[in-house]
């Protein structure tokens, strides 16, 4: 038997994988925990393919005065809709923990409470080359195929004595009789 969890910042199931639920903006406004701090902050950087980046804070909480903190923040934490990011040199207000692997972002918003701006550049997505339709190779289609259209052959082995509908190799499935109806 579980119990769910309720703390001013999010909402946890303790046996759920689930990530927390982030906060309104007024939460982000006006909560406040032992646990963590808000601040405010510039973005240092933010790789947008990967989702993470750190944040330099404003005010100097580290023990020399000569060091700035940063803060790690991941893309999930990020208050905007759409696509979340940083923009580098971004002015945000910061609510971080001490984690087991250093300072860590939980909430990342606009200096007054509203969504962050982020970068308008998107990650580049890899697109696959073209292939031919005829032979297979890629950089150019079945119309500037040199070699002659292929004949139709079977889908599934390949072969040209026979189409998939014919095909010896492939094994039938049964016709599905869920959808059976009763009479009364």
């Amino acid at each position: 038997m579980s119990e769910d969890i309720t703390t001013p910042e999010a909402t946890v199931n303790p046996t759920s994988s689930v990530h927390p639920t982030l906060p309104t903006k007024d939460d982000v406004n006006t909560s406040t925990t032992d646990a963590s701090t808000w601040d405010l902050g510039r973005c240092k950087w933010f790789d947008i393919s990967k989702g993470y980046g750190f944040v330099t804070l404003k005010s100097c909480p580290t023990e020399q005065a000569n060091q700035q903190r940063d803060v790690f923040v991941y893309q999930s934490v990020i208050q905007m809709n759409g696509f979340r990011s940083l923009h580098d040199g971004e002015e945000v207000k910061v609510q971080y923990k001490k984690s087991s692997l250093g300072w860590e972002a939980t909430v990342v918003c606009g200096p007054n409470g509203e969504d962050c701006i982020g970068n308008v550049r998107r990650p580049k997505r890899r697109k696959r080359p073209d292939r031919c339709y005829n032979c297979g190779e890629a950089g150019h289609h079945a119309k500037e195929c040199n070699l002659p259209p292929l004949p139709k052959r079977c889908h599934h082995c390949k072969s040209i004595e026979h189409l998939v509908v014919d095909c010896p190799n492939k094994q039938d499935t049964p016709p599905d009789t869920s959808e059976t109806s009763t009479q009364s």
